[in-house]
């Protein structure tokens, strides 16, 4: 696996939406798994560090997710890798390298040549079991390491348990040999996982843009049909209320998103303000989502027949955000409403 490097990537594929296109029967069909999927992605180009380019890079991931949540959650991780490695000074990974950031705590790293990284760290799901760079956060000394799952490991090194409960997945590294790529600061931590945070809310607005597309769809053959047998929206008036609510509110979540971009790009001299706008567009988000699932679940059976949003599509998104940490953002919201008036 190739070094860190700031060279320009030396491979160029089609419009995300083309390939999200060509790939999404795949996934519908189960013929391929949606984390392995992503390695060709990123050989595109389309997620790298975001240094001048979050808003493209935060529309991305919400077009991928309008395709598969998991495969946007990868893209997620590998974004959020490659602004640590930038955070380090080390650059970023190309030629297809899938990174895969591990931010929390449980890994400890053994200072001694070769270095050594033991412990069990928690990731959202379950990365891919090979070509994969763990980039690793060693909080007590200020370090970022990577970890090549290729690489020359020794037997058992690697290995992945599933916990007893939720989605998430245990990674479990023994002895597993690391490359220290440089320092970082505790506030760098923070305003990477700040961004990750923004990319998980994009992730949900673009999933939610999916369900929305077959509520219009299902509502506007409805329409068509009353109209043909000359009631047209007689009993359609509160499934037109909902259709303009969903609109302002989606509307409104990329509007948030923006903001927090804004004001995430300021850099760390702006970083609880960024937590704030970053939070309060997660949780406009979660709002948003209740009031477009209590509208698209009566015409789900018909999106699905006339546009393929099946059940799945909406429950992995009830799923994705019930995993997050709404406590989180909605401490910080409401202490920033506290301490510095509301926005109102």
């Amino acid at each position: 696996m190739p070094a860190p490097t700031t060279s320009a990537p030396t491979t160029s594929g089609p419009p995300l939406r083309v390939w999200l296109d060509s790939v999404s029967a795949l996934i519908s069909e189960r013929r391929s798994n949606p984390q392995d999927l992503a390695h060709d992605l990123v050989a595109q180009d389309a997620f790298v560090s975001p240094r001048g380019n979050a808003l493209r890079q935060a529309g991305r991931v919400a077009e991928t997710a309008r395709t598969d949540l998991s495969l946007a959650c990868a893209v997620v991780h590998h974004s959020q890798a490659a602004l640590l490695l930038g955070e380090a000074g080390a650059g970023q990974l190309v030629n297809g390298t899938l990174l895969w950031g591990l931010t929390g705590r449980g890994l400890h790293a053994h200072r001694r040549s070769p270095v050594a990284l033991d412990g069990r760290a928690t990731t959202c799901c379950k990365p891919p079991t090979s070509d994969v760079l763990y980039v690793v956060v060693d909080r007590e000394c200020g370090h970022l390491l990577t970890v090549d799952t290729d690489g020359d490991q020794p037997a058992g090194a690697l290995a992945t348990a599933a916990p007893a409960s939720g989605t998430a997945t245990v990674l479990e590294l023994r002895r597993a040999r690391a490359v220290v790529r440089g320092s970082i600061s505790t506030h760098s931590v923070a305003h990477t996982l700040t961004y990750g945070r923004l990319l998980e809310a994009a992730a949900w607005y673009g999933a939610l843009t999916r369900l929305a597309d077959g509520m219009l769809s299902a509502f506007a053959a409805s329409d068509a049909d009353e109209e043909a047998g000359g009631d047209a929206l007689g009993g359609s008036r509160a499934a037109m209320t909902h259709l303009a609510e969903t609109d302002a509110m989606l509307s409104a979540i990329w509007g948030s998103i923006r903001d927090g971009i804004a004001v995430w790009e300021r850099g760390l001299s702006s970083l609880r303000t960024a937590r704030h706008h970053v939070a309060r567009a997660r949780t406009l988000t979660r709002l948003a989502a209740s009031s477009v699932l209590f509208g698209y679940v009566p015409l789900e059976d018909e999106a699905a027949r006339r546009t393929g949003v099946t059940p799945e599509v909406r429950e992995n998104l009830v799923a994705w955000m019930a995993r997050s940490d709404l406590d989180t953002d909605s401490t910080v919201v409401a202490e920033a409403v506290l301490r510095d008036g509301p926005s109102w």
